[in-house]
């Protein structure tokens, strides 16, 4: 079943100051229905993408586990969740669905951004502001590995004076499925001088986070749920409940520990999620 869903390939979002070439974007058409209905804005990270099914549901996350060109030096996980696609309805789950499916089971969602209506006349100096003004949640430098060879690039050695910055924003609109992305292009000119990642191994740092940590980080992202539909109060939601939360995010993060086959992890928790 796995193996049937479509590939999760987002195309880029063009914006003046972050256009890189030879990558594919979205149609001036595609990204006027991208910004047709209210929108939800998560951070971009930089990782390998895993999925793993449960009850019907394709899970897609970003293993972390591994420093790419940004170096991650606090995550709560070394996998992430980003998105939850429906066998049955064949389509992505909107915010609140997947991110109260993310709390069933302890996986941590990226980070939510922003959540709402933006207009179309300024999407793109806003698009960028929020990419260059956001800080990430996970203390982020550049891979230690890279930096004497970028050191030796004046193009790019400004970034290493730089932390907390994020690889990109994710644009998406759950109602059209239509979704996009802008990437800082800082990185892909290392790629281009420095080389792929593979060349400068070295693992991101994560640890289990402390149930007010959790709590801060989580209750965040629930504020950006009910900003964007009022009307939903599912029980994970509750403060009342989060403890609960906190149970399953130590329980998913032993799964992972001791197995890096997500597929694998997808059949374990089967039973542990409601429908």
């Amino acid at each position: 079943m796995i193996d049937k869903i479509p590939a999760y390939k987002i195309n880029r979002i063009y914006t003046p100051n972050t256009l890189v070439r030879g990558k594919d974007y979205l149609t001036p058409k595609e990204v006027e229905l991208l910004l047709s209905k209210p929108i939800v804005i998560e951070e971009k990270v930089d990782g390998k993408q895993v999925k793993f099914e449960i009850n019907g549901y394709i899970l897609f996350g970003e293993d972390l586990t591994n420093t790419h060109t940004i170096y991650y030096q606090e995550l709560p996980s070394p996998v992430l969740g980003i998105d939850i696609y429906s066998v049955h309805s064949k389509k992505f789950l909107d915010l609140p669905e997947k991110i109260r499916i993310f709390l069933q089971i302890g996986m941590i969602p990226v980070n939510v951004i922003y959540v709402g209506q933006i207009s179309r006349e300024n999407f793109q100096e806003f698009l960028e502001n929020l990419l260059f003004s956001t800080k990430s949640s996970f203390k982020t430098k550049i891979n230690p590995k890279m930096v004497e060879v970028i050191r030796e690039n004046e193009e790019v050695r400004d970034i290493l004076s730089k932390e907390n910055f994020i690889e990109g924003i994710v644009v998406k609109n759950y109602e059209t499925q239509l979704f996009g992305k802008i990437v800082n292009p800082t990185f892909e000119k290392i790629i281009d001088f420095v080389g792929r990642y593979e060349k400068y191994p070295y693992r991101n740092r994560w640890r289990v986070y402390s149930k007010k940590e959790y709590e801060r980080y989580i209750s965040r992202i629930i504020e950006k749920v009910k900003e964007y539909r009022k009307e939903v109060n599912y029980p994970e939601f509750l403060a009342e409940n989060m403890e609960r939360n906190y149970m399953r995010y130590l329980s998913f993060l032993n799964f992972v520990s001791t197995s890096r086959e997500y597929k694998n992890i997808g059949k374990i928790l089967e039973l542990k999620v409601s429908q």
